[in-house]
């Protein structure tokens, strides 16, 4: 299926640009939390929420159409 539409590299390509924002995102949450605009839980947990959150909304997308 997923070679017939182009996927692979779309999969690819998505995977490295989640990576990236992903990346991106914990770095800035970890210099708020360091400068103590984010309290420490917050800053610590909200990389792996926020990412939780939109790998279960992409799944979810893929299941259902």
């Amino acid at each position: 299926r997923f070679l017939r539409f182009g996927g692979i590299a779309r999969m690819v390509s998505g995977g490295v640009i989640s990576g990236f924002v992903l990346y991106v995102a914990s770095k800035l949450v970890a210099d708020l939390g360091g400068a103590g605009l984010l309290s420490a839980p917050v800053a610590a947990w909200s990389p792996a929420v926020v990412g939780s959150m939109l790998g279960t909304l992409v799944l979810l997308h893929q299941e259902d159409g």
